[in-house]
């Protein structure tokens, strides 16, 4: 049986993009560095799992999506609604004398530690392909499609983190509506990993409604950009501003920033866009919805400056020279 208990946080695919002439990036914790591959960092045992929830979780987890109006978004209506129908099966199974047959305990174990995981490689397969274009040629064209795959991506990558996780399960814990409801923690961790799902995708939709702007850095120095353990780093986001930025390789950084249209132009264009969605690959998008820009190296060091600042406990670098150009 083939579980996935490696579930990485950081996308290898993307950490890939740092690697050196040797195929190796340079792990920095602050205070050495060594060589490593992409397989054996930005990873957590078990980060996940899904631990089946009880059938009275279960009613509580749809109505709080129904008091946060989460219960109309595709991922619970498709994929969470779902998963919880196999949690209840699983429920049932548990009632039954004699049920823990070899194959039972094998489909729970498997469903547990793969299903996200399974999950997230799915949708890193989509917005990969944008993401190698952009590396290879900064100036791309960028389409409708792109422009969606980008938005999902800074998403994806600002929600899967432990350190993003555990923020939530934290609230969760300290929360009174979750009192005498006697979650486990597997389990009030498996219904946070849910909840984030749902949430990730309304931040998603909300993005794309309001037209957020891409701003495309290209690094023309000699210093290579860095990236960590959570690489989405400057994030400000409220009900009224979210602002990210991301670098994708040594040479691009990516940004995600409120766009200067006004509100009526951006409703008209959300308009024409989700009419024209079919031919999402031949819209080609322009200024100010996205922008290109050169940065040089003193702007890289800063920017490296920060991402170091927001890193969770380690810094990904191609060489030790540009993490010695922070110190």
């Amino acid at each position: 049986m083939n579980l996935k208990r490696k579930h990485h946080f950081v996308s290898q695919f993307y950490l890939k993009s740092w690697y050196n002439n040797v195929e190796k990036i340079i792990v920095w914790d602050g205070d050495k560095t060594f060589p490593s591959l992409t397989k054996s960092i930005a990873y957590e045992k078990d980060l996940y799992k899904l631990t089946p929830l009880t059938s009275y979780q279960i009613s509580f987890f749809e109505e709080h999506l129904r008091q946060m109006s989460l219960d109309n978004t595709s991922t619970y209506n498709y994929v969470i609604r779902n998963i919880l129908v196999i949690h209840n099966g699983f429920n049932f199974l548990d009632t039954i004398e004699n049920n823990c047959s070899e194959e039972i305990v094998d489909l729970k174990k498997k469903f547990s530690f793969n299903f996200l995981e399974d999950k997230f490689a799915v949708e890193e397969a989509e917005f990969s392909k944008v993401i190698k274009k952009i590396i290879l040629k900064p100036k791309s064209k960028i389409s409708l499609y792109d422009y969606y795959a980008l938005i999902h991506f800074f998403v994806f990558q600002l929600f899967k983190t432990p350190r993003k996780i555990n923020r939530f399960l934290d609230v969760n814990q300290q929360s009174p509506i979750f009192k005498g409801l006697d979650f486990t923690q597997p389990e009030l961790r498996s219904y946070t990993l849910l909840f984030i799902q749902c949430l990730s995708e309304r931040a998603h939709t909300s993005l794309i409604s309001r037209l957020y702007s891409i701003k495309i850095y290209n690094n023309i120095s000699d210093i290579n950009f860095i990236t960590s353990d959570d690489p989405c780093f400057n994030q400000k986001f409220d009900e009224n501003e979210f602002f990210v930025q991301l670098p994708i390789s040594p040479k691009v950084m990516i940004e995600l920033v409120a766009n200067p249209y006004e509100e009526e132009y951006i409703k008209s264009m959300t308009a024409y866009f989700k009419f024209h969605k079919k031919e999402a690959d031949n819209i080609i998008l322009t200024e100010p919805l996205v922008t290109f820009h050169e940065l040089e190296q003193t702007e890289v060091i800063e920017l490296n400056k920060k991402i170091f600042e927001n890193k969770d406990r380690f810094v990904y670098a191609q060489t030790i020279s540009d993490i010695d150009s922070i110190n």
